[in-house]
């Protein structure tokens, strides 16, 4: 398996049911486009900005109901720390190219290419987020063939803490709970995900 990898900012999924601790998914995108402008702010930083108030029901999301914000959007109150998880990372069987970028790239970036390797990549240690803490996961993806791509896994001693999967057909996350069962929520990308095409994902 051979696809391009590189990070970037937002995508659509499907919603799926709750499980263990993670809360219902709703598909953002299917209603409308999902935007910020500028494309790199935080709602409120540098200045004040403007955000869609949250949706109460699908009908609200075909409208934006739209308010100002000072670092004041819902559930954030602080710019959020960011971590290029292939940063300073010179791997054997990571490969960059320069020419294949996602749209929207800046000049001198670079996208990589992953082979169908076990092990091939180790991060640096995660940031510790704390019991309440949250995190987004987000990356450009190009496959070059219809097949299960694993874009992030996080193990501990052996035991699984989370994996995340896209295929041509669904977005699948699993993850584990203290009891030490391993529990799974998928979203269907049917359509949505295309062989040769660039496509951002985001889980939030």
């Amino acid at each position: 398996m051979l696809f391009l990898y590189s990070l970037g900012v937002l995508a659509a999924l499907g919603a799926v049911a709750a499980q263990g601790s993670f809360p219902k998914l709703e598909n953002i995108a299917a209603y409308k486009s999902v935007s910020v402008a500028p494309s790199e702010a935080t709602c409120g930083t540098p200045e004040r900005s403007t955000f869609c108030q949250a949706a109460g029901t699908q009908d609200d999301l075909l409208t934006c109901s739209q308010q100002f914000c000072i670092q004041e959007c819902p559930y954030r109150s602080s710019t959020p720390r960011y971590t290029d998880l292939l940063d300073r990372h010179a791997d054997a069987c990571l490969k960059s190219e320069s020419r294949d970028l996602r749209p929207g790239s800046e000049t001198g970036s670079v996208s990589f290419v992953f082979r169908n390797q076990s092990a091939c990549l180790a991060s640096q240690a995660a940031p510790n987020l704390g019991q309440a803490g949250s995190f987004t996961i987000t990356a450009w993806l190009k496959p070059e063939e219809a097949s299960v791509m694993t874009v992030l896994e996080t193990r501990s001693s052996d035991r699984l803490v989370f994996l995340l999967t896209v295929s041509e057909m669904d977005v699948r996350f699993q993850y584990s709970v203290p009891s030490g069962q391993n529990l799974s929520i998928s979203m269907s990308t049917a359509g949505r995900v295309r062989t040769g095409e660039w496509t951002h994902v985001a889980l939030q």
